[in-house]
């Protein structure tokens, strides 16, 4: 393979860059709601079903097979209804959906703990402390670096299984890559 300038990936990106997180996220919901204009809207039968586990009898709403039926108005058409611009009486509006999205979910509780977790690593990044550990662990494994790679993997992934890190895996971006970086 040649290394000439202007030959490998590069020549295949032509100028172009990835638009912000934010700006995707916006023409995703910009998407999301012109749709709203042009898909019917529609439901779903539900049913209560009973069943026992460990001698205790439970109830749970589960949606009857093939009962999806479209929205119909008086006429007999079926209702297509778009996104407002605003709506003030607690619905979901397109330039008010971002602050339904974390307010009327348990989002919210995902996002305190991402800014507690992302400050405290901000604060150890400052300092220097990670850093010392991330030298000092490399360190440590004198030589078996390539080792620390696997070693995580599987702890992330027991941290999914066993207890259900997901989003909680986030922050640990910020100690992984410069761990890699110096592993090499």
């Amino acid at each position: 393979m040649s290394h000439k300038k202007g030959e490998g990936l590069k020549s295949f990106n032509k100028g172009f860059t990835v638009p912000d997180t934010y700006i995707i996220i916006f023409f995703v919901v910009v998407l999301a709601a012109i749709l709203t204009f042009l898909v019917p809207k529609g439901y779903y039968e539900t049913q209560d079903v009973s069943y026992m586990i460990n001698g205790v009898e439970k109830t749970r709403t589960v949606i009857k097979d093939g009962s999806f039926q479209y929205l119909r108005d008086d006429a007999g058409k079926v209702v297509t209804e778009g996104v407002s611009l605003f709506s003030g009486d607690g619905g979901t509006g397109f330039f008010n959906y971002m602050y339904n999205g974390i307010v009327n979910s348990s989002a919210m509780d995902i996002i305190a703990f991402l800014l507690v977790v992302g400050g405290a690593f901000g604060i150890m990044i400052k300092t220097g402390a990670l850093e010392s550990g991330l030298i000092g662990l490399i360190r440590k494994a004198k030589g078996a670096e390539k080792l620390l790679i696997p070693v995580l993997f599987v702890l992330f992934s027991l941290g999914g299984a066993v207890f259900g890190m997901g989003e909680e895996a986030l922050p640990f971006t910020m100690i992984l890559c410069p761990l890699f970086v110096a592993v090499g």
